[in-house]
C-alpha cells in the first residue's frame, strides 16, 4: 500500500480534565517488531472546535474530535503493519499539560491518503528525484569550525540542550539551552552568545533568556528576559 497526502483520525472520546493533549502517530511496523514512524498529529483538545477560541473540556463528557496528521509519503511493504499509536503526552516535542489527564477512546476512524494510480495509464507514476541545492566548498578547520573557501569566512558553532521531567509531575518539566556562533575572517569577528530556561506551573510558563552580543573584545548587544507567561489553556 502507498499513501501520500495527510491521514486524518477522528476520535470519540471522554476526559477526566479540563485540558489534555492528543497525540497521534502513524507507524509501519516491519515483521521483525521494528517500528518506523511516517506521520504524526498533535491536538490540545481545548482546541477542538477552533484554535481562534478555545475552551476547557468538560470531564467526563463525550466529544468528537479530528486530527490532522502532517503529510507524508509513504509504502508499505506486504507483511507489514500499519500502527495508529495514542498518547496524551510526547515530550519533549510536546509540552505537558499542567496535570496528567486519562483521555478514554470510544470510538474512532482511520482515513489514509491512498495513492491512486495515474488516469491516463493506470500505472502509478515515478516520483522525480530529490533536488537540492549545491552547496559552497567548505574546509574543516578543527572541530566545530569550518571555513567558506569563497568568503574566507570560518562559522564556529557551539550549543548545549537540556531537558528534564519527573514522570509523575508534568510541572516539573524543564527545558534549557545554550548556544555561541562565532563568525570570523582575519582580524574581524564578531560572537553571539544565547541562553534559555522555560519552565512551568500550573498557572503559568517561566521563560528565562539572555543575549550577548560582540564584535571582537567590545560588547555591542545585551539583553536579558524573565517573563511570566500565562498558561491560557495550554
Amino acid at each position: 500500500m502507498e499513501i501520500l497526502g495527510a491521514p486524518v483520525v477522528t476520535l470519540e472520546i471522554a476526559c477526566d480534565k479540563p485540558v489534555a493533549n492528543l497525540v497521534a502517530r502513524l507507524c509501519d511496523v516491519h515483521p521483525s517488531g521494528e517500528s518506523l514512524r511516517v506521520s504524526f498529529g498533535v491536538l490540545n483538545l481545548t482546541h477542538r472546535d477552533s484554535h481562534a477560541t478555545p475552551a476547557a473540556l468538560v470531564p467526563g463528557e463525550r466529544y468528537r474530535v479530528r486530527l490532522q496528521l502532517n503529510d507524508c509519503g509513504a509504502t508499505f511493504p506486504a507483511g507489514h503493519r500499519i500502527r495508529l499509536a495514542l498518547s496524551t503526552t510526547y515530550w519533549p516535542m510536546v509540552w505537558p499539560s499542567p496535570e496528567e489527564a486519562t483521555v478514554t477512546i470510544l470510538d474512532g476512524t482511520l482515513d489514509l491518503p491512498a495513492r491512486l494510480p495515474s488516469p491516463a495509464d493506470g500505472l502509478l507514476p515515478t516520483l522525480p528525484a530529490v533536488e537540492t541545492a549545491t552547496p559552497d566548498p567548505a574546509t574543516q578547520v578543527r572541530p566545530g569550525v569550518v571555513r567558506i573557501d569563497r568568503l574566507d569566512l570560518e562559522l564556529a558553532s557551539e550549543g548545549r540542550y537540556h531537558l528534564d521531567i519527573r514522570g509523575d509531575d508534568p510541572q516539573s518539566a524543564v527545558a534549557e539551552t545554550g548556544h555561541v556562533e562565532i563568525r570570523q575572517r582575519g582580524d574581524w569577528q564578531v560572537r553571539i552568545e544565547t541562553t534559555m530556561r522555560l519552565s512551568c506551573s500550573r498557572e503559568t510558563f517561566r521563560l528565562q533568556a539572555t543575549l550577548r552580543a560582540a564584535e571582537g573584545t567590545r560588547e555591542v548587544c545585551r539583553r536579558d528576559w524573565d517573563c511570566a507567561i500565562a498558561r491560557d489553556l495550554t
